[in-house]
């Protein structure tokens, strides 16, 4: 009998056992599933913009173990396109996939593995997939954010299930059986659901900087809602990668790369967000950098890939020596380098313009004709950054040693923007280390304008040292120096050596007049200022051919990368050869696949260079190359061989033999018109010279050299109908020529019916005055509304003064005065402005051009014509306004508070949100701290990210002249500071700094807020705290500036029995100093208990004695609970708001 029922309990265990790790059971069911589709982003797809779009697939919501066969189809008969199915493990080589439609498939692999379909894109047509679920299958478990935890994770400990998937609006992850303890107690989340709101930062952030989504009507900007799709790959290349179908950890587990922090996932994740244009192992770690920085704060120089981890200055070191020692060529650095380069690029243009950037070359991509190959990326990066951030890039760009055309260099200049320096490069090496800390930079390099470096005051003595084959080809020419559009100095070239005196330390922008006939380009366009002595030479070359003749030849390979290049400078008569990949084509391995060759004017064969399909040597030479001389070109695919923006010179042939002449490149296999494709070229450069005013109308732009070097290569009698076609382009306006918009006097005379004059305005600019006379008549009775007019407008568009003339109608005698400022505009109408309205400049006793509209920008001694467009217009300002918003966002984008200014009742209202900003940071995430006019504080709080708040309203009272300072660790997409009454976003950092003004906020800087002398608390109620021995409370003075009164609450007992003498002592004086309360308390004396009230007003002085103050006298602020100021004898006065500390 023990036996059996020692037999039967064996027997339940083991039925036990066996139910509780069984896999689901199911009887045979037929189901049906209808996929959802996404519009195919053609706009993403044409610039090689992945973001995981072959990832996106559905699955069937079961696993599929070894060997168990899966039958599936598809059942719609309207949806007409094939689907893929695959089976998807841990494995590469275990997995496989299959395309099917309505004819039924059966498919299985000797692995478990996860079925599913890939998701369509385009159409309107949805599929449905019917497929057969037998006993031998198990149910996948599935997480999505919200759900229970606990039961996700009970259902797979049940089921023993291989996998299991996580999904969410980006992404899915295929977690593998083995990660399902770790995933339980992950090391960075506390939760699954904290791991999804992480990967749904990533995604969010990478979007935006990118520059696509959801709502927009922009085309090429749109997102669309497609996830990617990771998992685990032990036979998968390298650490991990980024696939066309997924991407994946190379290991049978995602723990290290996706269910934990680190740059894995970051660089993974990046690659879907390069395109064809971005350098494929760099450009992702941009958005990889740059979320770590986001996010890490001062923790990326010890956790950040880009500095290694806590090997910074070793970094530093190393780029430094690429730049100024080993001048290395950008595009031979390496990957962590060429990172460096970027991220000092980004940090200085700001997040906006690498987003601006990405929105452009989309858009650029998107148009008909586009060739990636006619671009220089660092063209379009500085162009882009420029637009933004109103800097000039160019100067860093060479210092990299980067790739740019000469014209986008000419194009940056005449932008005024305000060129850009690495820092050691403009400051003393002494000093570099003390002024990176002083202005806040992360490295050495880090860029800086001139005048970010005003506020240390450095100037330098720079001489200019010039050097030219015959120097009285540029005398009394003249050289400018700028910094974005001011004019720093202005010389005339009288001899070889010109001192310019001492400037503040930084970088300025060169342009140079170039009226002579002989054509010269200067070497350098910019002047650094970095030392006390700056001896700076300046060569000016001798120009005798344009680059409009130059042509570069391209050689592409498989994926139409280019991997070898030729350019023809005529000019030098060279031919400059670049090989830049080793493997142009795997599909023709160890076989010629291209190949240059350069004959003589004898038929000899000066240079040969063939480069193989595989294993192809790089190179990067100059040849002789000479007029007369022939390039033999051979391309195994002649489709392939490009010349950039040129399409007439090559044939289909594999073989192409073209003639150097003096007008560029002719196929001797074709008859081509060389002299006409040149004129079409110049059409085409003036065009674009034309589109940019300043430099159509410069004296200084050698891109009109370009020009008339490219006329003069034309034969008649085309090369006289070009010069005349473009005289006006090309006319040489003496350097003589004296500026007619600087003086310190001008007039406006308004003249009418008769030529009578009604009305005229002088501008004395020296003092900044202006003077109105109006006569006493009808300025022109034929026009019954307004015939002329007078509109003054401060820096900001705002109306100071303006005048309307009627002509119908008579004016009283009136003189009027009109002050002014520099930065005022002006702007004169007259309805007959030919011949009376008159313009002048008195100082030079000069007439000026005039017209119906007339636009002016007021400057010391100088009157600047604008555009009436040029003008700032108030409600496009997003800084001039009378209420604004604030708005602080945390993790997951949820407003935890917000800030509301109203400039008209003066007062400001900050809600805050109960809860917790950011858990991921552990110190301060957002402070807001308002200061009055001397430096007081008014109102300060700090949000501690993992630090709970408790929710408030509070009004707080604003005047003019105070100050706003705002942080926020993640201000790109979560701090929002906004205009309400025209909608526009106001600048923001991590640091920002806003001055109270009655017409809006105005930028500022901590720098700029003043340290009071005599520091105001401000507050309604203080509560003071007298101490005597053992501690005990012996009185309190309770001050209420709402109700004015003081009340002073004396204790029993003695105060302390070791002083005979006075130990505290309470004086309250009125406005007028005469005495309202006084009370001293002797250390031995025995007090009663004892209550008076005292009443306060607006300039009470409170002196408060205390012989052991510093740890027996407490001054509280009740409303923010700080201690005030204590000593043994201190007063403070009351004032508007608070008390204000008098010694």
């Amino acid at each position: 009998m023990k036996s059996f029922v020692k037999f039967l309990i064996i027997q339940l265990l083991f039925i036990g056992f066996t139910l509780g790790n069984s896999i689901n059971v199911y009887a045979n069911e037929v189901k049906q599933k209808e996929l959802y589709i996404l519009e195919d982003p053609t706009w993403l797809r044409q610039t090689g913009f992945s973001k995981g779009l072959g990832h996106d697939r559905q699955d069937l919501g079961i696993i599929l173990p070894a060997n168990v066969q899966l039958t599936i189809k598809q059942v719609n008969p309207n949806f007409k396109g094939n689907l893929t199915l695959r089976l998807l493990n841990d494995n590469n080589k275990h997995e496989t996939s299959r395309n099917f439609n309505q004819t039924q498939i059966t498919v299985s692999v000797p692995y478990s593995s996860v079925p599913f379909v890939d998701t369509v894109y385009n159409g309107t047509e949805k599929p449905k997939i019917e497929y057969t679920i037998t006993d031998n299958m198990q149910t996948l478990p599935i997480y999505k954010k919200g759900q229970n935890q606990q039961d996700f994770f009970s259902q797979w400990d049940r089921t023993s299930a291989p996998f299991a998937l996580v999904v969410d609006d980006y992404f899915q992850l295929l977690v593998p059986q083995k990660d399902k303890a770790f995933m339980k107690r992950m090391r960075d989340f506390s939760s699954i659901d904290e791991l999804i709101l992480y990967y749904r930062d990533i995604f969010t952030y990478y979007n935006k900087l990118s520059g696509i989504s959801f709502d927009t009507n922009i085309k090429t900007n749109k997102n669309i809602p497609n996830k990617y799709f990771i998992k685990a790959d032990i036979s998968g290349p390298g650490g991990g990668y980024y696939g066309g179908n997924h991407t994946a950890e190379t290991s049978d587990s995602v723990a290290s790369f996706w269910l934990s922090k680190g740059w894995g996932a970051l660089h993974e994740i990046g690659h879907g967000y390069q395109d064809n244009f971005t350098r494929g192992e760099v450009w992702n770690n941009i958005y990889a950098h740059s979320f770590q920085q986001k996010n890490l704060g001062s923790g990326i120089y010890s956790n950040g890939w880009l500095y290694d981890y806590g090997r910074k200055n070793i970094v530093d070191s190393n780029i430094d020596n690429l730049l100024h020692k080993n001048q290395s060529a950008f595009n031979t650095w390496g990957l962590r380098e060429q990172l460096y380069g970027f991220i000092l690029l980004k940090n200085k243009a700001g997040d906006d313009s690498f987003t601006h950037f990405n929105q452009e070359y989309r858009k650029l991509a998107n148009s008909n004709g586009f060739n990636i190959s006619d671009y220089n990326q660092f063209d379009l990066l500085s162009k882009a950054y420029g637009e933004i951030s109103k800097l000039d890039f160019t100067p860093v760009i060479e210092s990299f040693k980067g790739k740019m055309s000469d014209w986008q260099k000419e194009l940056n200049r005449y932008q005024n923007y305000k060129p850009v320096a690495i820092l050691n490069e403009v400051v003393p090496t002494s000093k570099v280390s003390e002024i990176q800390k002083a202005l806040n930079l992360e490295t050495p390099l880090s860029l800086v304008t001139t005048d970010d470096l005003a506020r240390t005051g450095l100037t330098g003595n720079v001489t200019l040292n010039i050097k030219i084959d015959d120097f009285n080809q540029i005398k009394n020419q003249t050289i400018y120096l700028m910094n974005g559009e001011k004019e720093v100095k202005k010389v005339s070239i009288t001899s070889p050596s010109i001192s310019l005196g001492q400037l503040p330390i930084g970088i300025y922008t060169i342009y140079s007049t170039n009226t002579n006939n002989k054509c010269y380009t200067l070497d350098t366009h910019y002047l650094k200022v970095k030392e006390s002595n700056n001896n700076v030479t300046l060569n000016y070359k001798l120009r005798t051919k344009s680059v409009l003749l130059n042509q570069e030849i391209e050689f592409l390979g498989l994926g139409d990368d280019k991997f070898a290049s030729a350019h023809v400078d005529l000019e030098n008569q060279h031919l400059n050869i670049e090989v830049t990949s080793k493997d142009p084509h795997s599909y023709f391995p160890n076989e010629q696949y291209g190949k240059i060759e350069i004959l003589d004017t004898n038929g000899n064969i000066t240079y040969s260079k063939v480069m193989n399909g595989t294993n192809t040597t790089l190179e990067h030479s100059s040849q002789i190359l000479k007029e007369g001389y022939k390039i033999r070109l051979y391309h195994a695919e002649p489709s392939r061989l490009k010349i950039k923006n040129n399409k007439t010179t090559l044939t289909n042939n594999k073989t192409n033999t073209l003639v150097v002449t003096s007008q560029g490149l002719k196929n001797e296999n074709l008859s081509q018109n060389l002299n006409q494709e040149l004129a079409t070229s110049i059409d085409t450069f003036a065009s674009k010279i034309y589109e940019n005013k300043l430099l159509s109308q410069s004296n200084c732009a050698e891109s009109k050299v370009e020009l008339k070097l490219a006329i003069n290569s034309l034969t008649e009698p085309l090369k006289a109908q070009m010069l005349t076609k473009y005289k006006e382009l090309l006319k040489e306006n003496p350097t003589t020529n004296e500026d007619e918009s600087e003086g310190s006097a001008f007039s406006f005379d308004f003249k009418g019916y008769s030529d009578r004059l009604f009305a005229k305005l002088n501008l004395d600019l020296e003092n900044l005055n202006g003077k109105l006379t109006v006569e006493n008549i009808m300025p022109h009775y034929y026009f019954k509304d307004s015939y002329a007019s007078i509109l003054i407008q401060d820096k900001n568009g705002s109306t100071i003064f303006s005048r309307d003339f009627i002509g119908s109608e008579t004016n009283n005698n009136s003189v009027e005065d009109i002050p002014l400022q520099e930065g005022y505009y002006i702007t004169i109408k007259h309805r007959e402005h030919s011949n009376r309205l008159f313009v002048n400049n008195d100082t030079k006793n000069i007439s000026l051009d005039k017209n119906a509209v007339n636009s002016y920008k007021i400057m010391k001694n100088k009157l600047e014509s604008i555009n009436e467009s040029d003008i700032p217009n108030p409600s496009k300002n997003p800084y001039l306004g009378e209420k604004f918003n604030i708005t602080f966002k945390g993790l997951g984008d949820w407003i935890f508070a917000e800030l509301n200014l109203d400039l008209v009742s003066n007062q400001a209202n900050i809600d805050i949100k109960k809860g917790e900003p950011h858990v991921y940071f552990t110190d301060s995430y957002t402070s807001v701290a308002i200061k009055d006019s001397e430096g007081n504080d008014v109102y300060t709080k700090d949000f501690i990210g993992n630090k709970g708040n408790d929710a408030l309203v509070k009004d707080i009272s604003l005047k003019a002249g105070y100050y706003l300072t705002i942080t926020h660790k993640e201000p790109n997409n979560r701090l929002i500071i906004t205009n309400t009454i025209n909608k526009l976003e106001l600048d923001k950092d991590t640091t920002i700094t806003y001055k109270i003004t009655d017409t809006g906020l105005v930028k500022s800087s901590e720098d700029e807020i003043p340290v009071p002398s005599h520091p105001i608390y401000y507050g309604n109620e203080f509560n003071t705290v007298f101490k005597g021995y053992a501690d005990r409370a012996f009185a309190e003075m309770n001050m209420n500036l709402t109700e004015k009164q003081a009340t002073i609450n004396i204790s029993d007992g003695i105060v302390h029995s070791y002083f005979s003498d006075i130990y505290t002592s309470i004086l309250i004086e009125n406005s007028k100093k005469e005495t309202v309360y006084s009370k001293n308390f002797i250390g031995i004396n025995n007090y009663s208990k004892n209550s008076e009230t005292v009443t306060l007003e607006e300039g009470s002085l409170i002196t408060l004695t205390h012989l052991e103050s510093s740890n027996r006298l407490e001054i509280i602020n009740k409303e923010t609970l700080f201690s005030l100021p204590k000593s043994n004898s201190v007063t403070y006065q009351v004032v508007a708001g608070g008390l204000k500390k008098i010694n």
